[in-house]
């Protein structure tokens, strides 16, 4: 999965607490991580832009993997059929993240 995330973040040690948080939630059935970048975002300032790849255990369940993200968020858009991305943002009605410092977070399913 490739995962990119915007962070409420003033410095790139802040924004890497942030992306520890969320890296925790997905600990039970992570298996491997690839950072990508992690770098100031230029159209907003305070806020930092996060790519990762992670890959999860074959024996990881759709209930797992959808409490990881109410975990996180608790309003979720789904694209696709099947499912091919998520997204949540502080822009969308009624959608709260869970994980203070979260702006907008992106999941491509692979």
């Amino acid at each position: 999965m490739f995962i990119r995330l915007y962070l409420n973040a003033k410095s790139k040690l802040e924004a890497q607490s942030v992306l520890q948080r969320v890296l925790f939630k997905f600990k039970p059935i992570l298996e491997n991580i690839e950072f990508h970048k992690i770098e100031p975002y230029w159209k907003i300032e305070n806020v930092y832009v996060v790519e990762i790849t992670i890959s999860v255990l074959k024996h990881s369940s759709d209930k797992e993997f959808r409490g990881i993200l109410n975990s996180i968020a608790d309003k979720w858009i789904e694209i696709g059929d099947p499912l091919t991305e998520l997204i949540a943002s502080d822009t969308t009605e009624e959608c709260n993240f869970i994980i203070d410092g979260l702006k907008m977070i992106t999941i491509h399913i692979e």
